[in-house]
């Protein structure tokens, strides 16, 4: 008979389980669930504001690792749900590390370079970990968004006076070099070898190094957060996106427009970009800024964009731009000679998986195939690598901004400034991905993973609100 416990669900009998059991057991899982997206957020935002930690402590280069362990240890459950662009990113690691194995282990017998093809694998894996993390947090509620930004916000702050005391610093002691050992350089550093490269910067603390800013003349070229200069480039649009962002987020809690605040940091980043002298991300955030502009941006900044191309076209014409091109020519020509040599090699040998690694030629201080996520991943695992990264990281984000950019004048204000800030990184990372590898620096690389996902969710949700409600962001649940 019925007791007093409660209604009976109208289950089988020997199922049957009182209605406030199931309720009780229900809340408990919710509430496990609110407490691992907030551990999880707790982890990712500690990251971000820390970074000048791991920086000086010199293990930078491990710390993907251990984040990811950290997340897939409090919130496991996060990672059984797979969109159709995380069956591709997997697709793209599978690829690279079938390849590594085969052509670069078993074949090309290149232990070392397998080592090091591994370790650029792992950038991939922790990519993934932490892109599924921040994609979970930024959808669920709007608290997990604001602490986000709110420690980009912190992190670029700290990071802009370092970069700026390092650059102002190397003046007022007159050294372009600014350097000092790591925590990890002081106790470790000596037994690292040569080969490991990535994990050898590890063990000095960059602030600037000397190179040529103005033709002729010498300045100390910030590399904070490094390990080299277009790193810190990359590091430099990602965080200042997201103050950006929560600049812009805050200005629509108040119900004001934070315009200033906003200016300053724009232009603070751009500065900033230039003393990186890293001309690719520096002329990718100029033309990212202009095109954003002109599709979602207000009425003046329409007017200063159509302005400046008015003014560079008709200049590029009338105006000797041979001494332009010539400008760090030597960078430019190792680069180029560098992507020469790995095409025809991986052509001749294996073009459809690759070698495998990218190996190390003598007299030639950077590995075949390097300084070009494309042409990295077409060294490594031949053009089918190459046309998967392709998908993944140009074709995939490509055809979610159409949409979008479409519709743009029908959104709220709000949602197209945030767009526009968006979009003004994406074009900036597409052609920091032409002159730079996705898994080489760990630092702007977990940024670049934390971008991703921040865009996915903005243009997700972007859709569903301007096309009178498209379906949630479909998953895939796995295990």
């Amino acid at each position: 008979m019925p007791g007093s416990a409660g209604p009976l669900s109208a289950a089988p009998a020997g199922s049957r389980v009182p209605h406030h059991l199931r309720q009780a057991g229900g809340q408990r899982a919710s509430a496990g669930r609110a407490g691992q997206a907030l551990r999880a957020r707790l982890l990712i935002t500690t990251y971000v504001m820390a970074l000048p930690l791991w920086w000086v402590l010199g293990v930078d280069f491990a710390m993907p690792l251990l984040l990811a362990s950290a997340l897939l240890y409090v919130s496991p459950a996060t990672h059984r749900d797979f969109t159709a662009s995380d069956h591709l990113l997997v697709a793209v690691i599978v690829v690279l590390g079938s390849a590594a194995y085969l052509n670069g282990f078993l074949v090309g017998r290149h232990t070392l370079r397998f080592a090091a093809a591994l370790y650029n694998l792992s950038i991939w894996v922790c990519g993934l970990l932490l892109l599924q993390q921040a994609r979970s947090i930024l959808l669920h509620g709007s608290a997990g968004r604001a602490a986000v930004l709110r420690a980009g916000f912190i992190a670029f702050l700290t990071f802009a006076a370092v970069a700026w005391g390092s650059f102002i610093g190397a003046y007022a002691v007159g050294e372009a070099a600014l350097e000092m050992p790591s925590l990890f350089g002081m106790v470790a550093g000596d037994f690292v070898p040569a080969s490991a490269a990535l994990i050898k910067q590890s063990a000095v603390v960059v602030f600037t190094r000397p190179d040529w800013g103005l033709p002729g003349v010498e300045m100390p070229r910030i590399v904070v957060y490094g390990p080299y200069p277009t790193a810190t480039a990359a590091v430099t649009a990602v965080l200042g996106t997201l103050a950006l962002l929560h600049l812009q987020d805050g200005g629509q809690a108040r119900k004001r427009r934070p315009a200033l605040a906003g200016m300053a940091v724009e232009g603070l980043i751009f500065l900033t970009l230039a003393l990186t002298l890293t001309r690719s991300i520096l002329a990718g955030w100029l033309l990212g800024a202009i095109a954003a502009a002109l599709i979602f941006g207000t009425a003046w900044r329409r007017i200063l964009a159509i302005g400046a191309l008015a003014i560079a076209i008709p200049l590029s014409f009338h105006v000797d731009l041979s001494g332009a091109a010539d400008y760090r020519g030597y960078s430019t020509e190792s680069r180029f000679e560098n992507y020469d040599r790995a095409v025809a090699r991986t052509l001749e040998k294996s073009p459809i998986l690759g070698l495998g690694v990218k190996p190390r030629e003598q007299d030639n201080h950077i590995a075949v195939g390097s300084h070009s996520t494309f042409v990295s991943s077409f060294t490594k695992s031949g053009t089918l690598g190459l046309s998967l990264v392709v998908a993944y990281l140009v074709l995939l984000p490509a055809y979610r901004w159409l949409g979008p950019i479409a519709d743009a004048r029908r959104r709220p204000a709000g949602e197209v400034a945030e767009l526009r800030i968006l979009f003004n990184l994406q074009v900036a990372l597409w052609v920091w991905l032409c002159f730079e590898d996705l898994d080489a620096p760990a630092t702007a690389a977990m940024l670049i993973f934390l971008a991703f996902a921040l865009i996915e969710v903005s243009l997700r949700a972007g859709r569903r609100s301007g096309s009178g409600g498209l379906p949630p962001l479909r998953t895939h649940r796995t295990g």
